[in-house]
């Protein structure tokens, strides 16, 4: 899951991606690294700010 967030971030400076999510920059870092799962309605709010399903961005089922 991790792996596919920083991917999915590219280039862009994670202060600036947490705060167009309206999520704090501690969140997003601890689920960049794997070390927290976000509950159901944070990767709703993450797959649908990346425009990817929840299955392909959190559990790797299909493509990002």
């Amino acid at each position: 899951m991790g792996e596919r967030l920083v991917k999915l971030r590219g280039n862009r400076k994670a202060r600036q991606v947490a705060d167009e999510m309206g999520i704090s920059r501690q969140s997003l870092w601890l689920y960049e690294t794997g070390q927290l799962m976000p509950r159901e309605s944070i990767k709703r709010l993450i797959a649908d700010y990346y425009g990817v399903s929840i299955p392909a961005l959190f559990y790797g089922e299909g493509q990002i």
